[in-house]
């Protein structure tokens, strides 16, 4: 409904506007004619706000308490009018029950919490022996900068050079005779270099005065030359770079100096000093022969296990004596590294400890930085909880102290290679293993322990119970190998089980074929509801390796690596009663019964949609029929079941509202088990269900009271014996002989059905007998009070849509209502109120069949200039009866039309 855009008969007469491909000197268009647009439909189903789910969640939440079903009702009458090509009615049915009495003593138990609770501990388990063995696992360790400890270390021993001054010309290499350099550390035969410098540091040891334009070469041992640096100048101290990428030095070396200077006083020489040291950036490619200590290497790796949650522990063991449980660490050296040395301390922390001294360490040696085992028969793998989190790995650590003597090392790129730390774990056997029940996805319940009354039906009714043998029965399978037996232990003093146990030993039955051999059963005996109102039952299984500090922990043995083994286990509690006797000493059944109903919960879906239910007071039901059964089973014999019943309104308060209506003994049908309810062939609506249907009280003024909360069913009866010879007051039921009889006698019961025919009147007021009921029903369409009924945020501007409008010789809106919701003789209309006086009609009637509001043109001006335009849109039901259908729907169809008759002056011209 919100899309009736009355805007759009102002913009659609843009059509009638045609196009010239040559622009005249004026335009202006004649033009009769009439346009529809359809608007499009709306539509809305009854059973959105009132059907069996509405009706049943009203009650539920009203009484919660109450026991009952709602069902459609659709008797075979109403069905043929239909087929006929008529009409009928909706109804619906509510089924609930009154009180209750037990003869079946068992089947009150069963459903009992404690009963419930020890099928609880029913399961089906399988338990996995994880393979915890990994082939390899491989992390890379950093190598310590050997380059750096090169740096570091270095030491060379350079000689001082002489310059004879006043020589302005070429010196000769008598002149400046070469000089010894020794590389004192480290020890090595040759160094390769990657990348950096050799800097030299030449400072005159007197005030210089030569200046020089020298080349200083580095000669290896055979007088060739290694590296060099051009137009040194020595008047200025500073350093001096040899290049040394791509060369190789040795331990003994000559510095050559040649070139010119000049300056100085003939006779005399300049004596220079010589530091040196390698470049920062300085790296090796490959050393030779190198001896020296590098920094510790440090190890962490942390060797990844995956276990299910569930998984605590196991303790290691060894196949046979050919596979054995081991764990293995290696660290290889390098490719092409030789005359290396190392010293570990290693250690394991995490799933699995061990100290450094028991590793075989016998083959830790040559190309191995690392190479031990660790035997693991008796070792314990147990994951660990570190911060919060629980984990699985075993943590390896520790140091790798390393030396080189007469190391050959190759870096390529200037850059130590990584090596790799490779754990790897090889778990042959495992001779115990300790899981965490309470882990898996459905935690295996190991312990009951309840105390719980018997219910108030049982105490209250019952007198005594004769038991037979009862308790507990327990099929199980247990997969597991022999010596995994769990335990089973039960108590109950109701049933007279005195810490019985038994075990389900492993090895036994399988899922297919459980075995049936454990049952807790206590001796027969007569059981006196009056002091023995508590059913006590106590039941333990205990899995090997429970401890007080953790219950939940199983310890299996006997286990193989890879394995599955299944567990299951079903518990039934067994009752198994011989007799009761019922009470019949005027025992008093009293109390009332909530229904949850009244008309305004009733059509609570739908007044909370519109957000008004002042107009139920005005609704009145014709019809409400109430069935009650007293429903006494063929085998309770000499039964009395005499007293009164009245139904009556109630407000929030609980207080009676009104007079009660009293149900005549006639009006209750006798019966020894309750009528079946019918459904119809392919359908879930009920046909028929309720025997007698003359004996039915109706119940519908007490709905048109109107009170603030439910109707309820108000009873006080008496049991009693018709045998007044007999001196027992109480009457004995086998279940031998309650056997033979259906499910339906299993119990004596008050029971009662309700039908809701939604057949309503509009009530008449005293002051004014023909005002109609009067709904807002905006809500319906997605408006609130205060919307703009186009959804505009401001005025319309017609100043551009004038000269169309103009044209207009009438306009409108044509609907098409359907509404088979109210059928009666009485016909509802809709009343759209402007609610602006100035317009020449403020109001409009829509009747429920097909019409056209017609719109005056000066009107829908002054309706598209007001912002916001927000009408009420309210539906009238005049006074009478009503009948709702079934299948009950509602619907308009809409479309706006356009007469023009007149000329639109485009451009040009006078406009």
């Amino acid at each position: 409904m919100k899309n009736i855009k009355l805007f759009v008969m102002a913009v659609a007469v843009l059509l009638i506007v045609s196009c010239s491909w040559k622009i005249p000197e004026s335009v202006s268009v004649k033009t009769n004619a009439e346009y529809n647009f359809t608007i499009g439909t709306f539509s809305e189903k009854l059973s959105k706000y009132l059907s069996i789910d509405t009706l049943s969640e009203q009650i539920k939440s009203s009484s919660s308490e109450l026991s009952f079903d709602v069902y459609d009702y659709y008797p075979d009458e109403d069905s043929q009018k239909v087929a006929a090509g008529g009409s009928a009615m909706q109804q619906f049915l509510v089924d609930f029950s009154l009180q209750e009495i037990p003869i079946d003593i068992g089947s009150y138990l069963d459903k009992m919490d404690f009963a419930d609770k020890l099928k609880g501990m029913s399961f089906d388990q399988t338990f996995d022996v994880p393979d915890l063995s990994v082939s390899s696992f491989d992390e890379p360790i950093n190598l310590p900068d050997i380059n750096k400890k090169i740096r570091e270390s270095a030491d060379l021993d350079f000689g001082d050079i002489t310059i004879p001054q006043g020589i302005n010309s070429t010196l000769s290499e008598e002149q400046c005779p070469s000089q010894n350099v020794t590389v004192n550390a480290p020890e090595f035969t040759a160094l390769d270099f990657y990348s950096g410098s050799l800097v030299l540091y030449i400072i005159c040891n007197e005030t210089p005065v030569v200046s020089t334009n020298l080349k200083i070469s580095l000669l290896d041992g055979d007088g060739k030359e290694i590296t060099s640096v051009s137009n040194v100048d020595l008047l200025t101290p500073s350093e001096i770079f040899l290049p040394l990428a791509g060369k190789t030095l040795v331990p003994q070396m000559n510095l050559k100096v040649s070139g010119t200077s000049t300056g100085g006083t003939s006779g005399n020489n300049s004596t220079y000093s010589i530091s040196a040291r390698f470049s920062d950036d300085s790296t090796i490619s490959r050393a030779t022969g190198l001896t020296m200590s590098i920094d510790p290497v440090s190890i962490n790796q942390a060797v990844k296990i995956e276990t299910e949650d569930a998984f605590v522990s196991c303790e290691i063991g060894d196949k046979s004596e050919t596979e054995k449980s081991i764990l293995s660490i290696t660290t290889k050296l390098p490719d092409e590294w030789t005359g290396v040395t190392a010293t570990s301390e290693i250690n394991l922390s995490g799933a699995i400890t061990a100290a450094d001294a028991e590793f075989n360490k016998t083959n830790e040696f040559r190309e191995y930085l690392i190479n031990r085992n660790l035997a693991l028969n008796g070792k314990t793998y147990s994951k660990k909880g570190i911060d919060g989190v629980v984990s699985g790995d075993i943590n390896v650590g520790g140091t790798i102290n390393i030396s080189l003597n007469k190391a050959d090392i190759v870096l390529p790129n200037g850059e130590a290679p990584k090596i790799m730390i490779s754990t790897s774990c090889s778990i042959t056997k495992v001779t115990s293993m300790t899981i965490d029940l309470s882990k898996y996805e459905s935690p295996i319940e190991t312990k009951v322990e309840v105390n719980e009354d018997l219910p108030s039906e049982v105490s209250k009714f019952i007198e005594e119970i004769q038991l037979n043998s009862s308790g507990l029965n327990v099929k199980y399978y247990n997969m597991l190998p022999e010596g995994n037996d769990i335990g089973f232990t039960v108590n109950s003093g109701f049933f007279g089980i005195t810490n019985e146990t038994n075990s389900m030993n492993g090895g036994t039955g399988t899922a297919d074929a459980p075995s049936e051999s454990m049952k807790f059963l206590g001796s027969e005996k007569t059981v006196i509801t009056a002091s023995e109102k508590i059913i006590d039952f106590s039941a333990e299984m205990e899995f090997p390796g429970k401890t007080e500090e953790n219950p939940d922990y199983v310890t299996l043995t006997n286990i193989e690596i890879g394995k599955s083994y299944a567990v299951g286990v079903t518990v039934e509690p067994v009752f198994d009663w011989e007799s009761i006797k019922l009470k019949t000493a005027n025992t008093a059944v009293e109390g009332n019964v909530d229904t949850g109903l009244n008309v305004s919960e009733i059509f609570k879906s739908l007044t909370d949609e519109l957000g008004d239910d002042s107009f139920i007071s005005r609704i009145k039901l014709k019809e409400i029929p109430l069935y009650l059964y007293s429903i006494v089973p063929e085998i309770v014999q000499d039964f009395t079941f005499t007293g009164e019943l009245s139904a009556a309104a109630y407000d929030a308060e609980d207080n009676l509202v009104g007079d009660a209506i009293k149900i005549e003994d006639d009006s209750v049908m006798p019966a020894s088990v309750l009528p079946a309810l019918q459904k119809a062939a392919g359908s879930d609506s009920i046909v028929t269900g309720f025997g007698d249907t003359s004996q039915s009280t109706n119940i519908a003024d007490l709905f048109n009271i109107h009170a603030s909360g439910n109707i309820k069913i108000d009873y006080n009866f008496n049991l009693g014996k018709s045998d007044p010879g007999s001196s027992d007051p109480t009457i004995k039921i086998e279940k031998a002989k309650l056997e033979q009889f259906g499910e339906d006698s299993v119990s004596i019961r008050l029971h009662a059905r309700l039908v809701l025919p939604l057949e309503l009147r509009v009530a008449e007021l005293d002051e004014n007998p023909n005002k109609p009921v009067v709904i807002d029903i905006m809500k319906l369409m997605d408006l609130e009070p205060g919307d703009d009924l186009f959804s505009r945020n401001e005025p319309t501007d017609l100043d551009d849509l004038e000269k169309y409008i103009d044209a207009i010789e009438t306009a409108g809106i044509r609907y098409s209502v359907k509404n088979n919701v109210l059928q009666s003789d009485k016909v509802p209309h809709i009343e759209l109120d402007t609610q602006d006086d100035s317009l020449q009609n403020e109001k409009y009637n829509i009747s429920f069949s097909t019409g056209t509001l017609n719109i005056e043109i000066d009107d829908m001006k002054d309706i598209l200039r007001s912002y916001p335009f927000s009408p009420t849109v309210k539906l009238k039901i005049p006074v009478g009866t009503y009948k709702i259908p079934r299948n009950a729907e509602a619907g308009v169809g809409l479309s706006v039309y356009i007469k023009t008759d007149g000329t639109v002056n485009l451009f040009g011209g006078d406009e």
